[in-house]
Protein backbone atom coordinates (compact mmCIF):
# COMPACT_ATOMS: atom_id res chain seq x y z
CA UNK A 1 0.00 0.00 0.00
CA UNK A 2 1.22 3.39 -0.92
CA UNK A 3 2.01 6.12 1.64
CA UNK A 4 -0.46 8.91 1.41
CA UNK A 5 0.38 12.30 -0.22
CA UNK A 6 1.14 15.05 2.66
CA UNK A 7 0.59 18.64 2.34
CA UNK A 8 3.59 21.13 2.94
CA UNK A 9 3.21 24.27 4.61
CA UNK A 10 2.69 26.35 1.62
CA UNK A 11 -0.06 23.86 0.51
CA UNK A 12 -1.88 23.79 4.09
CA UNK A 13 -2.18 28.01 3.54
CA UNK A 14 -3.65 27.86 0.56
CA UNK A 15 -6.21 24.70 1.73
CA UNK A 16 -6.99 27.14 4.10
CA UNK A 17 -7.57 29.79 2.08
CA UNK A 18 -10.27 27.90 0.21
CA UNK A 19 -12.07 26.94 3.59
CA UNK A 20 -12.44 30.31 3.99
CA UNK A 21 -15.00 30.15 1.34
CA UNK A 22 -16.83 27.51 2.09
CA UNK A 23 -20.24 27.88 3.97
CA UNK A 24 -19.55 26.70 7.21
CA UNK A 25 -15.08 27.57 6.98
CA UNK A 26 -14.35 27.55 10.65
CA UNK A 27 -15.78 23.89 11.06
CA UNK A 28 -14.26 22.87 7.65
CA UNK A 29 -10.55 25.06 8.77
CA UNK A 30 -10.83 23.03 12.28
CA UNK A 31 -10.79 19.84 9.93
CA UNK A 32 -8.20 20.23 8.29
CA UNK A 33 -6.14 21.83 11.45
CA UNK A 34 -7.04 18.46 13.05
CA UNK A 35 -5.54 16.15 10.31
CA UNK A 36 -2.20 18.39 9.54
CA UNK A 37 -1.21 19.19 12.63
CA UNK A 38 -2.19 15.84 14.71
CA UNK A 39 -1.87 13.83 12.08
CA UNK A 40 -5.57 12.15 12.20
CA UNK A 41 -7.08 10.41 9.48
CA UNK A 42 -10.83 10.49 8.44
CA UNK A 43 -12.25 7.73 10.09
CA UNK A 44 -10.35 9.22 13.68
CA UNK A 45 -11.78 12.73 13.00
CA UNK A 46 -15.14 11.69 11.94
CA UNK A 47 -15.49 9.66 15.45
CA UNK A 48 -13.96 12.53 17.48
CA UNK A 49 -15.94 13.96 20.38
CA UNK A 50 -16.56 17.38 22.46
CA UNK A 51 -14.82 16.01 25.44
CA UNK A 52 -12.10 14.02 23.84
CA UNK A 53 -10.44 17.74 22.89
CA UNK A 54 -12.18 19.97 25.34
CA UNK A 55 -12.35 19.88 29.00
CA UNK A 56 -15.76 20.20 30.27
CA UNK A 57 -14.35 24.34 31.39
CA UNK A 58 -13.87 24.94 27.56
CA UNK A 59 -10.43 24.47 27.92
CA UNK A 60 -8.64 22.78 25.01
CA UNK A 61 -6.42 19.57 26.38
CA UNK A 62 -3.00 19.60 25.51
CA UNK A 63 -3.52 15.68 24.73
CA UNK A 64 -6.14 12.86 24.79
CA UNK A 65 -6.89 9.20 24.15
CA UNK A 66 -8.07 7.94 21.01
CA UNK A 67 -10.13 4.61 22.22
CA UNK A 68 -9.76 1.73 20.43
CA UNK A 69 -12.95 1.96 18.26
CA UNK A 70 -11.95 5.18 17.04
CA UNK A 71 -8.63 4.54 15.71
CA UNK A 72 -7.15 2.45 13.01
CA UNK A 73 -6.14 -0.66 13.59
CA UNK A 74 -8.48 -1.01 17.32
CA UNK A 75 -5.31 -0.11 18.98
CA UNK A 76 -5.87 3.00 21.94
CA UNK A 77 -3.43 5.52 21.07
CA UNK A 78 -2.65 9.59 22.68
CA UNK A 79 -2.63 12.34 20.43
CA UNK A 80 -0.51 15.30 21.40
CA UNK A 81 -2.12 18.88 20.17
CA UNK A 82 0.68 21.64 19.02
CA UNK A 83 0.40 25.33 19.79
CA UNK A 84 -1.12 26.24 16.63
CA UNK A 85 -4.11 23.09 16.54
CA UNK A 86 -4.64 24.13 20.19
CA UNK A 87 -5.37 27.86 19.02
CA UNK A 88 -7.18 26.91 16.04
CA UNK A 89 -9.35 24.56 18.43
CA UNK A 90 -10.00 27.57 20.69
CA UNK A 91 -11.73 29.54 17.83
CA UNK A 92 -13.94 26.90 16.88
CA UNK A 93 -14.81 26.48 20.53
CA UNK A 94 -17.39 28.96 20.09
CA UNK A 95 -19.34 26.85 18.06
CA UNK A 96 -19.46 24.13 20.55
CA UNK A 97 -21.85 23.20 23.42
CA UNK A 98 -19.66 21.97 26.49
CA UNK A 99 -22.41 20.29 27.92
CA UNK A 100 -23.01 17.95 25.49
CA UNK A 101 -18.98 16.63 26.21
CA UNK A 102 -20.62 13.11 24.02
CA UNK A 103 -22.01 14.81 21.45
CA UNK A 104 -19.98 15.10 17.49
CA UNK A 105 -16.67 17.77 17.95
CA UNK A 106 -17.70 18.90 14.07
CA UNK A 107 -21.16 17.68 13.35
CA UNK A 108 -21.96 17.85 9.93
CA UNK A 109 -25.50 19.62 8.86
CA UNK A 110 -27.56 16.92 10.17
CA UNK A 111 -25.76 17.35 13.35
CA UNK A 112 -24.55 14.12 13.67
CA UNK A 113 -20.89 12.70 13.30
CA UNK A 114 -19.34 13.16 9.61
CA UNK A 115 -19.03 9.39 7.67
CA UNK A 116 -15.19 9.39 7.35
CA UNK A 117 -16.07 9.21 3.18
CA UNK A 118 -18.08 12.88 3.81
CA UNK A 119 -14.63 14.38 6.02
CA UNK A 120 -12.33 13.05 3.32
CA UNK A 121 -14.81 15.28 0.81
CA UNK A 122 -14.35 18.29 3.27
Amino acid sequence: MRQAITLNEAQLRRVLQYTATRRHALRDRTIVMVSFYAGLRAKEIAGLKIGDVFEQSGAVRSEFILSAEQSKGGHRRTVYLNQRLRRALAEYAELVDFDQPDAPLLPSQKGGHFSPNTVDCH
